[in-house]
């Protein structure tokens, strides 16, 4: 029996606004559903541009999956940030990702690129 899956991939307001920038953007929208998570001093509306992109079905099922959070002051960059920069983060993850992080070297100077995130392939 082949199991069919949904993939959902969560972002928030400020990825949302390069999103028309990112890799093979157009199959990466055919491959997964976008949920959209509102940040502090993000417009979650959506560029003409993406929308010529990935098609309006996308823009339609994007604009059904948005999310509305109260705002937590911290963000994915600023975790990897801190851990580049040697600062702890047990306060701002739970600890099995953190103890996951460190068991994996993620986000760590040896592996960073230039902007000090991995490569993920």
């Amino acid at each position: 029996m082949v199991k069919i899956f949904e993939v959902f991939l969560i972002i928030g307001a400020d990825s949302l606004n390069e999103l028309e920038l990112w890799k093979d953007i157009k199959k990466l929208s055919q491959l997964c559903h976008f949920v959209i998570v509102n940040r502090p001093g993000y417009s979650t509306s959506l560029s003409s541009t993406l929308a010529d992109i990935i098609g309006k079905d996308k823009v339609l099922d994007m604009e059904r999956l948005r999310v509305e959070i109260s705002p937590i002051g911290i963000s994915s960059t600023d975790i990897r940030k801190r851990l580049k920069d040697g600062v702890e983060i047990k306060d701002l993850v739970p600890s099995c990702v953190e103890t996951y992080i460190k068991e994996h070297g993620l986000y760590s100077p040896a592996r960073a690129g230039s902007d000090g995130c991995c490569e993920i392939n």
